[in-house]
Parts: C-alpha cells; sequence; structure tokens
C-alpha cells in the first residue's frame, strides 16, 4: 500500500478545512429555508410600502409562491408555480429591472405578490419551501431565451392565447384545453346590475346597453369585441368597466336588470394555477404540468450553487502548492 506523503496530507487537511470553513460561514448567516435550498443571487426588491430591500432570489421567491398559490395546492403544482415565478424574476433581472431602483415589486397588479412566509403556518412554510428548494435554481426557455411567464388563477377550461389580450405572438403563449380546473371556487359566476348602473360604467345609456351586440370571440373563447352605443370595444374593456371575473362572459338583459356570467378568473394566459393543481391531483409533475401551459418551453438550470468557482480554485491551488 502506498501512503501519501507529508505534503500531500498537509495539502488534503488544507482543503478539507478551506471547505468547512467555507460551508459554516455560509451556514452561520443563511436561514433555515437557505440551508434547504440555494439562496441564488441578491436581488432589489420594492414593497407594497414604497420601501426597496436586498434578498436572495430563492427566498424572496418561497415568499412569492405563499402568495400567489394556496399552500393546500399539490406539492407539483407548488414546484410548477414557483419555475414560473423565478423565471419570470429572472428575466426582469436580465432586462435590467422592472423598477428604477429593483429587478420586482411586491405588487400583483404590477408584477407579483409577495407575503413573509413566516407569516404562514409552519407546516405550509415547509411545503412551499421544499417546493421552491426541490426546482432551485430551474427556469423556463424558449429557443435558448428565458420565456415570459404570466399565471393565471383559473382560466375556465381553456388558456387563451398572449396574441389575444396584449397583443404580438409568443409561440409558447397560445390558447390550450384545460380540463383541470373545474375545482376552482371561481371556476363560474354570475353578477346582476341594475341596468342603468352598468350602462354608466360602460359610458353609455340604458337602450344603448340593450342594443349590445357581440362581433366576436377569441381562441381562447373569450369575448373578443362588442359594439355598444356605436362604439366597439374589447372584451377586457368590458370586463375592466364592469369589474367581472374574466372576459369569458354572456349577458342577459330582463326588464330593468342585466345579468352577466363568466368563466375563469383572470386574464387566462399561461399557467392556471388550478389547472395545475388538478394535475398534479391526477398524477402530473412539475414538467409535465409547464409542458402543457407553456408548449414548446424548456427547463433549465439557470444556476446553480454547490460549490463557487473561486472556493475551487483556491482549494486547488493550495493543494497543488504543498505537492
Amino acid at each position: 500500500m502506498v501512503y501519501p506523503g507529508p505534503k500531500i496530507k498537509l495539502a488534503l487537511v488544507l482543503a478539507a478545512a478551506l471547505t468547512l470553513l467555507i460551508i459554516c460561514v455560509w451556514r452561520s448567516h443563511a436561514t433555515e429555508d437557505e440551508e434547504e435550498s440555494p439562496a441564488g443571487p441578491i436581488i432589489a426588491v420594492l414593497s407594497r410600502e414604497g420601501e426597496v430591500f436586498q434578498i436572495p432570489l430563492e427566498r424572496f421567491l418561497t415568499g412569492v409562491v405563499a402568495a400567489e398559490m394556496p399552500a393546500s395546492f399539490q406539492e407539483e403544482a407548488l414546484a410548477a408555480q414557483a419555475v414560473a415565478a423565478r423565471t419570470y424574476i429572472l428575466a426582469s433581472l436580465a432586462a435590467g429591472g422592472r423598477h428604477k431602483d429593483a429587478v420586482v415589486c411586491c405588487d400583483p397588479a404590477c408584477c407579483q405578490a409577495w407575503r413573509d412566509p413566516t407569516e404562514l403556518a409552519e407546516a405550509d412554510r415547509e411545503k412551499v419551501a421544499s417546493a421552491v428548494a426541490a426546482t432551485a435554481g430551474l427556469a423556463l426557455y424558449y429557443d435558448g431565451k428565458l420565456a415570459e411567464t404570466p399565471f393565471c388563477s383559473c382560466c375556465g377550461g381553456r388558456t387563451e392565447s398572449a396574441a389575444a389580450v396584449w397583443g404580438g405572438e409568443r409561440p409558447w403563449l397560445v390558447s390550450v384545453d384545460c380540463p383541470y380546473c373545474g375545482h376552482a371556487p371561481r371556476f363560474a359566476s354570475c353578477r346582476m346590475f341594475d341596468l342603468e348602473e352598468a350602462a354608466a360604467l360602460l359610458s353609455c345609456g340604458p337602450e344603448e346597453l340593450r342594443q349590445m351586440k357581440l362581433l366576436g370571440y377569441s381562441g381562447g373563447g373569450r369575448v373578443d369585441k362588442v359594439e355598444l352605443g356605436g362604439r366597439v370595444l374589447t372584451g377586457r374593456e368590458v370586463r375592466s368597466a364592469l369589474g367581472l371575473d374574466s372576459a369569458a362572459f354572456a349577458w342577459l338583459i330582463q326588464g330593468g336588470r342585466i345579468m352577466v356570467a363568466t368563466v375563469g378568473f383572470g386574464h387566462g394566459v399561461g399557467l392556471c394555477q388550478y389547472g395545475a393543481d388538478g394535475m398534479a391531483a391526477a398524477g402530473y409533475d412539475c414538467r409535465q404540468i409547464l409542458a402543457r401551459y407553456y408548449p414548446g418551453c424548456e427547463t433549465g438550470k439557470a444556476y446553480s450553487y454547490s460549490i463557487c468557482p473561486l472556493t475551487a480554485a483556491i482549494v486547488k491551488k493550495a493543494f497543488f502548492m504543498l505537492l
């Protein structure tokens, strides 16, 4: 048997000591959740109160998933949400940030919702953190570039294309069938208005509202356009004016009242959150869920934190210097 010489043994001891020191220092500054998964790059985030704070991306992401999706959802659905949300943050980072001094904000109407994970019950916090950790560094790409990854609460049975909602084709944001979101509490809803109230909201007269005419549907089954009082309005404009759950609506006027029925909740583009939960319950995993709602996209590691290159170089140099 050949035993290592003194220099080799010293080099091995030094390498082990350096590695142990780095791990100990990192752990001393890490939170419990960060010890379980890579922390990711530090990002600047704009709070709802208008203050900018610095936070590791993966730690921030745990709060995003906790705010955007119920912790009661299936774990594979939470994992899919984590990948979609991470991709959004990374794309924002690559673009130089969506705000002057911050990569993203905590306003769901602008970027993504966020809540402090410590507000969750311990079991829920661990479940969400586990879903984030299981997908650490994973993002969605289309043709080698970070994809745009919007999501909605419930698509109502069929997602919508980005072109129909925002204009401009995105090959991975097209309308797809979704038979998995029927358990959503707001899968279907109905609102009643006094005719005069609804007419005022739509800036027209009651008699003009009685004559409102459907001009067509989008590929995802939403109202594309209507004719109202000599104007052409989009389904999204009607939805916004009346405060409807979605642009997939139909109406019925009886006497002095108008009833508006809707299907789905949200814009309907990209990941259907309740659909993801339904798919996960049916046995589909995170990647299969993402492949359905972002067809043509591929998952890939945006970053990986096992041991940094600088640490590896120091250990390697120390080893050879002592040979």
